[in-house]
């Protein structure tokens, strides 16, 4: 069903100063820098050795997304599967309930809300 966790979304005030302290202080290594055509950046960085998760820097006060916080089109965590079409099968087997599957450029997706309605986007990547 779900295979690893991808990303998580640590929010903060400035894009650039969360960079150069992730990266100045911490040691973290940038892994993604890309701005998207809604104007959204798309920001991460993450553990020399540990290529396979990271930590997405967004900015609290991007009104576009932040306001999309707890509606369910954003989310905090980001898990990977192989197969979302039997991920999603299993999930609302389980009573889970799923958003739509969505192509985007990076794969397909869905979103769904745990039991205390946080919410995860569930993603097949290409």
């Amino acid at each position: 069903m779900i295979s690893r966790v991808a990303t998580v979304t640590v929010y903060v005030d400035d894009q650039d100063k969360a960079l150069a302290y992730y990266t100045g202080k911490l040691g973290f290594e940038k892994r993604a820098d890309v701005t998207l055509p809604n104007g959204f950046r798309w920001l991460t960085v993450g553990a020399p050795g540990q290529p396979s998760f990271a930590l997405t820097l967004e900015r609290a006060s991007d009104s576009s997304r932040a306001a999309e916080v707890g509606t369910g089109h954003n989310s905090t965590c980001v898990l990977y599967t192989t197969d979302l079409d039997a991920a999603v099968a299993a999930l609302t087997g389980n009573g889970v309930s799923t958003g739509p599957v969505t192509d985007r450029p990076y794969g397909r997706e869905t979103t769904f809300r745990d039991l205390h309605g946080n919410p995860y986007a569930l993603v097949e990547p290409k």
